[in-house]
C-alpha cells in the first residue's frame, strides 16, 4: 500500500529531511519539483518546508538560521510561533549533532584511514 503523507514514517524522519534540505542544496535541487508541504503532519513543519523552498527557488541555497528568526517574526498567532521556533530548535540540534559526527569521523578517518 503506497503512503500519502510523511507521517507514516515518524517524527523524526520529518525532522531529517527538513534539515537534509537546509544544509544540502543538491538534495533540495533534486526534490524541489516533488517537494509538497501538504505531506508533512503539523502546520510547523509545513511553514518550515514551504520557507525552505521560496527561499531556495528566490536565492538558489538553503536558508539560513538568520533568514528564519526574520521570518518567524512574521507569523501570525502564539501558538504557530512557537511551534514553529520549538521544531527549528529540534531540526538544528539534528544539524548540531550532524556536523560534530562529521568532524569527529573525518578527524578518525585521517588518523586510523589509508
Amino acid at each position: 500500500m503506497a503512503t500519502n503523507r510523511l507521517s507514516d514514517y515518524g517524527h523524526m524522519f520529518q525532522v531529517k529531511s527538513i534539515s537534509c534540505l537546509m544544509v544540502k542544496p543538491d538534495f533540495m535541487e533534486q526534490v524541489f519539483d516533488i517537494l509538497d508541504e501538504s505531506l508533512y503532519d503539523n502546520d510547523a513543519l509545513k511553514w518550515i518546508v514551504k520557507q525552505c523552498k521560496e527561499y531556495f527557488n528566490e536565492y538558489k541555497k538553503p536558508i539560513t538560521l538568520d533568514v528564519f528568526k526574520v521570518k518567524t517574526s512574521e507569523v501570525q498567532g502564539d501558538i504557530l510561533k512557537t511551534t514553529i521556533i520549538e521544531t527549528l530548535k529540534e531540526v538544528y540540534r539534528y544539524l548540531d549533532a550532524l556536523s560534530v559526527f562529521r568532524c569527529t569521523g573525518f578527524r578518525l578517518y585521517r588518523k586510523y584511514g589509508t
